[in-house]
């Protein structure tokens, strides 16, 4: 299946799940069926929940079942990576440990200006980063905003678009709260979802 014929994202967030269902009560036998429009489809898919087959993950396309296998395959060449010297770079979660090691790369490697944000106020340490980063010729600032909320979003590649045409975003925000599957609630996956799956969207 190509990843063109995949065009619901909800169903791709459900199908991680089932997943990490698999990981942690195998038991359960968790199978993901992605199905297409075709009516034929359907009464296969009934078919293959209610047989005893192995597999967990399966597709429908026009009455053809795919299953998901890797095949070896000739590897392709490495493509230069360009980083434009005109161009914006958007970093969310760019107070973290992860978006500051981020920026640090796309300093060197020359980008135009690079645009931290973060839903907290900057802390000194990384005023004084970005000072330093200053002087290694980097154009770096901070936005205070969240991510996942639609008008904050805006504001931040507003900020983006005023230093610089925005070639790149790299969405590092996030909220750390694992924990075994059956022990989650609706709160502690709003929690999650916020900023990652939220952002990611706007």
């Amino acid at each position: 299946i190509k990843s063109s014929d995949i065009n619901n994202l909800n169903q791709s967030i459900l199908w991680g799940l089932c997943k990490g269902i698999d990981l942690e009560v195998p038991e359960l036998k968790c199978r993901r069926i992605d199905l297409d429009e075709d009516p034929t489809s359907l009464k296969a898919a009934i078919e293959e929940i209610l047989s005893d087959s192995k597999e967990h993950q399966s597709a429908y396309r026009s009455g053809n079942r795919y299953v998901a296998r890797l095949v070896k395959s000739d590897p392709q060449p490495e493509e230069n990576i360009s980083i434009d010297s005109r161009g914006s770079y958007l970093i969310t979660g760019g107070a973290g440990t992860l978006g500051q090691a981020t920026c640090d790369w796309l300093v060197k490697q020359g980008a135009g200006a690079v645009i931290l944000s973060g839903r907290s106020i900057i802390s000194d340490e990384l005023t004084n980063r970005i000072k330093q980063w200053g002087k290694e010729g980097g154009k770096v600032e901070y936005v205070q905003g969240d991510i996942a909320e639609t008008k904050e979003a805006h504001n931040i590649l507003e900020k983006c678009e005023s230093l610089g045409p925005l070639k790149g975003i790299f969405h590092a925000a996030g909220v750390l709260a694992d924990g075994i599957l059956t022990e989650q609630d609706e709160i502690s996956f709003k929690k999650v979802f916020h900023p990652k799956v939220g952002g990611a969207l706007n």
